[in-house]
């Protein structure tokens, strides 16, 4: 739900208040300060995966590779998409018709 809610959120199929309210406040409450700090640059257009890496570990920077990838090619979320019965991607795909 990481990884494609910021694809969504970069390709503006979800507002970006409803990530960073909710998923990327409590990351940052749970000590996910880097992660969600080099998430929020992404949201903001970086896209350079080397700068946004620096001080990150090797599972939040396969994390950060995954949403760049996603951004560059949104069929690749398909591979990691949850199965049916998740509102989210409903109500996601509902607002991009």
């Amino acid at each position: 739900m990481l990884i494609t809610g910021v694809v969504l959120t970069v390709g503006g199929l979800r507002e970006r208040s409803e990530l960073e309210d909710g998923l990327l406040d409590r990351m940052a409450a749970h000590g996910y300060d880097d992660l969600v700090a080099a998430l929020r640059r992404v949201l903001d257009g970086e896209r350079d995966e080397d700068c946004l890496r620096t001080s990150l570990n090797y599972e939040h920077s396969a994390i950060v590779r995954a949403v760049l990838r996603g951004i560059a090619d949104p069929a690749l979320l398909e591979e990691i998409r949850p199965p049916d019965g998740l509102g989210f991607y409903r109500a996601a795909e509902d607002h991009s018709k």
